[in-house]
């Protein structure tokens, strides 16, 4: 058995209400065998009414989540329907989020699925690979919100530490240096003489 939880907001249609601006708010959860199906929710929905002796015409609105089946059954039953603040707020967070982390690591994604996909990667690849990363996909932009922002820093950090120690470093410099795609062009310009002794 699914549980659905339905919560209806009924403000009495008097004028002495209406001048204390009094709303009266009704709770009830029910279970909906098979799973919550929209023709069920909606009878549902109208037996919970009745059950409380309210009017249908009364009825002001009902909050709920943007869930496919609440949103079918009170368009059945014609009811006004306000989404939830909460779940608004939550999903524009994910979303925010969501975006900030594709800006900053869709485009290492795709670099990395590009090179996995290579039948053969050279080591020469790596001191490439970390200018484009440091320089281009990696480089904060202006349009770039606080936290795309601090992904990419984090992940340049990252990056620069573990490659940082001086025999990896000449390592990658010389195998850079014997592909002749690549030759002297990401060496630092200090270290090419040394490196092609």
């Amino acid at each position: 058995m699914v549980q659905q939880n339905v919560r209806t907001v009924f403000e009495p249609n008097n004028s002495l209400h209406r001048q204390l601006e009094t709303v009266q708010c009704y709770s009830a959860d029910y279970l909906f065998p098979g799973g919550p199906h929209w023709e069920l929710i909606a009878a549902g929905l109208r037996e919970a009414l009745e059950s409380w002796n309210l009017e249908n015409q009364n009825m002001t609105c009902m909050t709920t989540d943007s869930g496919a089946n609440m949103v079918k059954a009170l368009d059945l039953n014609q009811w006004t329907r306000l989404q939830c603040f909460g779940h608004r707020l939550h999903l524009a967070i994910d979303l925010d989020v969501m975006d900030s982390l594709k800006k900053a690591l869709g485009p290492l994604r795709d670099f990395t699925d590009a090179l996995s996909g290579e039948d053969y990667v050279s080591v020469s690849y790596v001191k490439p690979v970390l200018h484009l990363l440091r320089n281009n996909l990696l480089k904060t932009e202006d349009d770039d919100t606080e936290l795309t922002a601090k992904i990419k820093s984090t992940v340049n950090d990252y990056l620069t530490e573990k490659y940082k120690d001086p025999a990896t470093d000449a390592l990658l410099d010389m195998a850079s240096l014997v592909d002749p795609r690549f030759k002297t062009q990401y060496i630092d310009a200090d270290k090419k003489g040394h490196i092609e002794e």
